[in-house]
């Protein structure tokens, strides 16, 4: 084991030396270029080591590497990153954005953090409170515009 774990190191170096070629180098090309000598090296060790063999799903072991070049090189999508399906925030009830004026602000905000946490009864019962609310500004307006 102690030649399997000078090997090892063996191959990381090199591997290193031509991640270190590549590395800012981003085009399409580049990857290609660089996926191509890693599945080289890899084969390489692989052929010359049988013993790397037993380690097909070690990171920095040539197996992995072989397997990672191969996946971009035939066109196989990085099974990391990227969005993934039931990810991110649920949405509960569509959004609006409004301004209001400042002296308003702390209570609609009180009243929609409290609003989250109720029931469907609950909700449409602020609801028709908040349109009695409506319609009394309403009317209070209305007798204001009268009396001038």
């Amino acid at each position: 084991m102690p030649e399997l774990s000078t090997t090892i190191k063996s191959f990381r170096a090199e591997h290193q030396k031509i991640r270190q070629k590549y590395q800012g180098l981003k085009t399409e090309q580049h990857f290609r270029e660089y996926h191509s000598e890693c599945k080289k090296l890899a084969e390489h060790y692989l052929e010359q080591w049988p013993a790397l063999n037993q380690y097909p799903d070690a990171i920095g072991y040539p197996c992995r590497t072989l397997k990672e070049a191969e996946n971009f090189l035939n066109g196989a999508p990085y099974q990391h990153g990227g969005a993934r399906p039931g990810s991110g925030r649920k949405k509960e009830e569509a959004t609006k954005q409004i301004r209001v004026p400042v002296s308003l602000a702390e209570p609609i905000i009180e009243l929609k953090d409290l609003y989250k946490g109720l029931n469907d009864e609950t909700k449409s019962e602020v609801m028709k409170r908040l349109n009695d609310l409506i319609a009394f500004a309403e009317s209070q307006k209305r007798g204001s515009e009268q009396t001038r």
